[in-house]
């Protein structure tokens, strides 16, 4: 009998374990200072939109643009920890508590690395764009954690309760544990995985979290794994889907994919994509594409040169850089 997995890459800032609505802040309420190359910017959470200090924020480090890196510019390296949540009997999810298992998430996050070092061509290339061959963003597996419960593999009301549980027992129990940027499985049939977008946003009409529906099944589980991993971790690195709900389409503003979307296209959602399982990224009658954040079955693995960018920029002023190795 198949069973179905269940996949979370949950962002903590410190352990938060709920949703965030627009009007919510997942940074102290007080202003949070960065220095960066002599500049001070100042941030602080007002209705997720960020207030600078300094007008160099606000013409070079809050945008895209500035963050895009070249052959010179180092990797940065993200640490990561595998928090696996399997039943009673130490079964249920694809990571077994074993050798293999070991191995398993091992070439999991290997073949993760792989994608963010090898960018794909584009399937809907844009005339000028100087696109990047890496991504220059790596993942260090730091710890692998087992937990043998079937209390956590329990369809609960909503998706945030499943993941609140797990949280709330690492918090409660081993909370040294929650050093790394933790990826949270465990086997479940019923609710979709998530992915925190970090805080704070530069888009104020834009949730906090951002999540997606996806289940582990069959033999292409280790692959399925890898590739949802891909798409998940660009959600806590600041990416939003290429399709609805997702990326803005508002062409003056900060966060609008010129170098992606079709300017010829209005405002609204009308810049977004097609997706869906059996949309072909090869057929030219839709608008699908092969980026990291659409949502088709195929290979995702195109970043562009904003995309990545804007990864950058968040690993330098935003909540997530709290998990780059070796950062001060």
């Amino acid at each position: 009998m198949n069973k179905l997995f269940f996949l979370t890459v949950a962002l903590l800032f410190p352990f938060l374990i709920k949703a965030q609505g627009i009007d919510d802040c997942i940074v102290d309420t007080t202003t949070l200072n960065i220095t960066l190359g002599g500049d001070n910017r100042a941030i602080n959470c007002s209705n997720n939109i960020p207030s600078q200090s300094s007008q160099s924020y606000q013409d070079k480090y809050s945008q895209m643009s500035y963050w895009i890196p070249d052959e010179a510019t180092p990797i940065k390296t993200i640490k990561i920890a595998f928090h696996v949540f399997n039943d009673d009997n130490g079964d249920g999810t694809i990571f077994l508590n074993n050798a293999q298992g070991i191995t398993d998430i091992e070439l999991t996050v290997e073949r993760l690395n792989d994608v963010y070092s090898n960018v794909a061509e584009p399937t809907n290339p844009k005339q000028g764009v100087d696109e990047l061959i890496d991504t220059k963003i790596r993942f260090s597996l730091e710890e692998i954690y087992f937990y043998d419960d079937d209390t956590f593999n329990t369809c609960l009301p909503s998706s945030f309760s499943v993941r609140s549980n797990m949280l709330n027992y690492i918090i409660n129990n081993h909370p040294e544990r929650l050093e790394y940027l933790p990826i949270l499985i465990g086997e479940f049939n019923c609710k979709p995985p998530h992915a925190n977008l970090p805080s704070p946003s530069f888009l104020g009409s834009s949730s906090n979290l951002d999540m997606m529906s996806y289940n582990f099944m069959g033999p292409s589980s280790l692959w399925s794994a890898s590739r949802t991993l891909t798409h998940e971790l660009g959600h806590n690195l600041d990416l939003r889907h290429t399709y609805v709900p997702g990326e803005t389409c508002n062409q003056s503003s900060q966060e609008y994919l010129s170098d992606f979307f079709d300017s010829s296209l209005g405002g609204g959602t009308d810049c977004l994509h097609d997706a869906g399982w059996d949309c072909d990224i090869e057929d030219a009658s839709n608008t699908c594409t092969n980026n990291i954040m659409g949502g088709v079955n195929k290979t995702l693995y195109y970043f562009s040169p904003l995309q990545i960018g804007r990864i950058h920029r968040a690993l330098s002023i935003k909540s997530v850089r709290k998990y780059i190795k070796d950062s001060p």
